[in-house]
């Protein structure tokens, strides 16, 4: 009986740490396990989660602007997310590879938003880039610019020179670039 008591034990011993190995290789070696959580997201062209700042539970700013955040959630492995600074603008915790595992970005809509039940709503983006544009020209009024005039300090950069006038470009010498927001960068 002994004998046998010995063997059992030793089993018994060699699952326990077989089971705590394995554990162990899976979440600090392999790091498989999930980690769930929030991420910037660009109100302009996705449904994203909004969350306006209460002043009874939070320090808010006093300015909408400050106090509205727009976030999607996301869930990846732990071996799959990078090692950089979520503040920094070119990290994407949860950008998820093509066809990559156990990855996924949860935008806004009317099931999600009953789910996860966190108080916020779900923006439309049509809507945020029609609110965006009426407020530009409420600014614009009310400051008498003309929407197309680049403020002084755009004006140099560098050894890049820009001009003020921000119509189309139309035609451009060699040395001339149109950008993208109309204005004219000349190469020096």
């Amino acid at each position: 009986m002994e004998k046998q008591s010995k063997f059992f034990f030793a089993v018994f011993l060699g699952l326990v740490f077989s089971t705590i190995g394995s554990v162990f290789y899976r979440t600090m070696i392999g790091k498989t396990y999930l980690i769930e959580g929030r991420a910037s997201c660009d109100p302009a062209s996705e449904k994203c989660f909004v969350h306006y700042c209460d002043a009874t539970s939070e320090e808010c700013a006093g300015d909408p602007a400050f106090d509205t955040v727009f976030y999607k959630l996301g869930s990846r492995r732990a071996g799959k997310i990078p090692l950089c600074d979520p503040r920094d603008m070119n990290c994407h915790p949860f950008a998820c590879k093509q066809n990559e595992e156990k990855c996924q970005e949860i935008l806004c809509d009317k099931q999600t938003i009953q789910e996860v039940d966190l108080g916020d709503e779900c923006n439309d983006p049509v809507q945020y880039l029609l609110e965006q544009a009426r407020r530009e020209e409420v600014e614009v009024e009310e400051n008498g610019q003309n929407s197309m005039e680049i403020p002084e300090p755009a004006l140099n950069s560098g050894n890049e020179v820009f001009s003020k006038t921000a119509s189309p470009c139309g035609e451009l010498n060699s040395n001339e670039t149109c950008l993208p927001d109309g204005t004219i960068r000349v190469d020096n």
